[in-house]
Formats: C-alpha cells, sequence, structure tokens
C-alpha cells in the first residue's frame, strides 16, 4: 500500500502533504494494531499464570497486575482508528474478568480460551499485511518505523522515488533509509579499490553502508553518482589520519617519502571543509593508502592493513 501511495505521488496523482498526511494515519492505525497484539499476549501470559498458582497471596499479587493491563487493552480497544479488533464478547469477558473479585480457574480458562482466538485473528491480521510482530520490546518511534515499513521492499532502482519525497517529517525520512538501503547494498558490490578495503571485514561493511546512507540522505538523489567513492564517514578516517602523523617512518630509507606523506595528509586535516567532506575524504585515504603501499611494507607491519581505526568507530556504536 505504501508503495503504491509512493508512485502516485511520483506521478504526480497526489501532493506530498498529502501523502505525508494518509502515511501518518496509517502508521497510528498500524501501531495500534500492534500495541493491542502485545498488549493481548501479555494478558494471556498472565491469565495463564493465574490459573496454574493456587496459593492465595500470590494469586492476590498476580490480579493486581492483571488489572491494569486489562484497564490499557479496554481503553485500548476504545481509542483503535481501524475498529474493533477484538470481538465484543471477549471484551464483555475481560470486562467482567476485571471486576470480579472471585475468579476461579474455570472463569480464567473462558477468558484464556476467547483471548486466543482474537490473538489468533490479530497475528492473521498482521501477517496478511506482511509483517512480523514484534513482542515484549519497548516500542521507540524508530521501532514503530521499522516496523511499519517491514513489508514494503525496494530495489536498487527504486533509489528515484527519493525525488518526489521532499518532506523533511521524520516518517518521511525513515522511509528515504528504506529506500535507499538496497542501493547501498548493490553500490558495493561493484569491483573498485575503494570497495576492496569496504569489504575487509563485518565493521568495514557497515561503516561504508552507513556512510553512504549518510550521504544519499544528506544530499538527496542528486548526488548518488558519487556513492561509490565513499569509504566511510569522515570523523571515522580521521583517525587513521591522525594516526599516521604520531609515528615515525616506518622503513628504513623512507624518511623522504614519508615526510611527503606526512606533510600532505597534516595539511589535508588543518582544511576545515574538505576534512568534514565524505567524498574527499574517502579519496584522500584512497590516495594516501596507494603512497603507502608503495613503501614496500614488511608483511607484519601494522601499515600494511591501513585504514583499520576507522572500522573501530562504528563497532563502538557511533
Amino acid at each position: 500500500m505504501v508503495i503504491t501511495k509512493i508512485h502516485d505521488l511520483r506521478k504526480g496523482k497526489m501532493a506530498c502533504k498529502d501523502f505525508v498526511s494518509w502515511l501518518k494515519k496509517d502508521l497510528v492505525g498500524v501501531i495500534q494494531e500492534l500495541e493491542l497484539y502485545n498488549q493481548l499476549h501479555g494478558l494471556q501470559e498472565k491469565l495463564t499464570l493465574l490459573r496454574s498458582e493456587e496459593d492465595k497471596g500470590r494469586q492476590k499479587k498476580i490480579m493486581e497486575s492483571i488489572s491494569p493491563l486489562i484497564e490499557k487493552v479496554v481503553q485500548h480497544q476504545g481509542d483503535l482508528i481501524k475498529g474493533d479488533l477484538i470481538r465484543p464478547e471477549s471484551r464483555y469477558l475481560i470486562e467482567q474478568f476485571d471486576g470480579s473479585s472471585g475468579n476461579g480457574a474455570d472463569a480464567t480458562s473462558v477468558v484464556l480460551a476467547s483471548l486466543k482466538d482474537d490473538i489468533e485473528h490479530l497475528g492473521s491480521r498482521i501477517a496478511e499485511a506482511g509483517r512480523v510482530p514484534i513482542l515484549n520490546k519497548e516500542l521507540t518511534r524508530d521501532l514503530q518505523l521499522d516496523y511499519y515499513y517491514s513489508n514494503c521492499f525496494f530495489f536498487a532502482e527504486d533509489i528515484q522515488l527519493l525525488k518526489p519525497l521532499n518532506s523533511v517529517d521524520n516518517v518521511i525520512f525513515h522511509l528515504k533509509g528504506v529506500i535507499i538501503r538496497p542501493f547501498v547494498k548493490e553500490s558495493l558490490k561493484h569491483k573498485s579499490p575503494v570497495n576492496t578495503l569496504a569489504q575487509l571485514n563485518p565493521a568495514a561493511v557497515r561503516e561504508a553502508e552507513e556512510a553512504r546512507m549518510q550521504w544519499v540522505l544528506d544530499q538527496g538523489s542528486s548526488a548518488i553518482k558519487h556513492t561509490r567513492k565513499i569509504l566511510g564517514r569522515p570523523q571515522s578516517l580521521r583517525q587513521d589520519l591522525e594516526y599516521l602523523v604520531s609515528i615515525p617512518a616506518p622503513v628504513a630509507g623512507s624518511e623522504k617519502q614519508w615526510r611527503r606523506i606526512t606533510r600532505d595528509v597534516e595539511a589535508f586535516l588543518q582544511d576545515e571543509r574538505k576534512k568534514r567532506h565524505m567524498v574527499e575524504t574517502s579519496a584522500f585515504v584512497m590516495k594516501v593508502h596507494k603512497r603507502l603501499k608503495a613503501l614496500s611494507l614488511p608483511g607484519q607491519h601494522k601499515l600494511t592493513s591501513w585504514p583499520s581505526l576507522y572500522t573501530d568507530y562504528i563497532s563502538q556504536g557511533y
């Protein structure tokens, strides 16, 4: 449905503000459905525990934890924009259970049986929409959007769909990321010196993907032709450049070449614009990498795997 609407937007059949309005309303309904699914699952777990508990004191504590859950389910059901998602008879049983002080195992079993049917119904609705429910997690905004767009499948050539998405709204920004990712993954498949370095290990792949995603998100579809030139983010790669100017010449007799390399690195790091530019920083690192290889470094020397510090950046969560 989302993809259909995007194509309507691209063809001029829909204004961007109308698309954003529709998207937000649909998102609310989808997340309400997921939240209710989680609440029903939580209620099912508590009732199952209650049914198997014989100690009166522990039964009371379980009931105290069940009551707020029932209140949430009843309140949530009343707020749904997609209408009733649990049957009236289930809602009645749940409300009556909450209001009774003498619920026995039989009454609990009746509610559980009714809940099972509603959970299966909701699960089927979610599956038919092409999504997998998220259970027992705090539904942050990013996680909600990940879930909402999880049934959208894009290909590298769909990068053109970015053009009409000119809203700065968070739901659109997240959608752009979903559209860009297949293009970024495809960009790493092309043979080039940059991609050879970018695929040396999983951390290098993640850094390259993160940098290329950020580049397209920041610069827009007009800048996608430069995507394959990007090795990593400037703040990551600067660590390797700074390391070079902190060490002596790695090979005896290479002092003159080394001074030239480090002088150029220092000049680059002093240029505030260049050292923050995604494409220019990657290009400069690739030039330095080529010059280091010309030094005929010993096989075990640390610089034979340069650049390497930059991949630690994303591993540390930056």
